[in-house]
C-alpha cells in the first residue's frame, strides 16, 4: 500500500500541472476510484505537440514514453492469431498518437517536480 500511495502522490503532483496546460487534457477517475498509477498519461489535443514534448523530454534524459499501443491486435502476438480483427480502429489510433505516459514508481518525486520544469520550459515553444 505504501508503493501505491507514492505513485498516487507522484501521479497528482502530474495531474495538477498538466490539468492547467493548455491542450492537455487529463482522465480523472470518478471520486471513490482507487488507481494503481502504473504510469500517469496525458492526453494532447495533437499528436505533432505530444512528440516535440516527449522528444525534448527524451533528449534532456527524462524518459518520457508515447502512449499505449491503442491497436494492439496488430501486434505480431495477435496478428498470427486465427480469429478476425478490424483493418483499423480510427478513434483507438487518434488517441494512441496523442498519448504520452510517464514514470511515476516510488522514489520518483524529485525527477516528477523536473519533469514540471522541463515541461513548463518547453510550453513556449509548442
Amino acid at each position: 500500500d505504501a508503493w501505491i500511495e507514492e505513485r498516487s502522490n507522484n501521479a497528482n503532483i502530474y495531474e495538477t500541472f498538466f490539468t492547467e496546460q493548455d491542450g492537455i487534457t487529463v482522465a480523472v477517475p470518478p471520486e471513490g476510484v482507487k488507481r494503481a498509477h502504473f504510469r500517469f498519461t496525458a492526453l494532447f489535443d495533437c499528436s505533432k505537440r505530444r512528440n516535440f514534448v516527449v522528444n525534448q523530454l527524451q533528449k534532456s534524459g527524462i524518459p518520457a514514453s508515447v502512449g499505449p499501443c491503442p491497436e494492439i491486435f496488430k501486434e505480431e502476438a495477435f496478428s498470427s492469431a486465427s480469429f478476425e480483427t478490424p483493418d483499423s480502429l480510427p478513434v483507438a489510433s487518434d488517441l494512441g498518437g496523442r498519448t504520452m505516459q510517464l514514470l511515476v514508481h516510488p522514489g520518483l518525486q524529485k525527477h516528477v517536480l523536473q519533469v514540471c520544469d522541463a515541461v513548463t520550459a518547453l510550453f513556449p515553444c509548442v
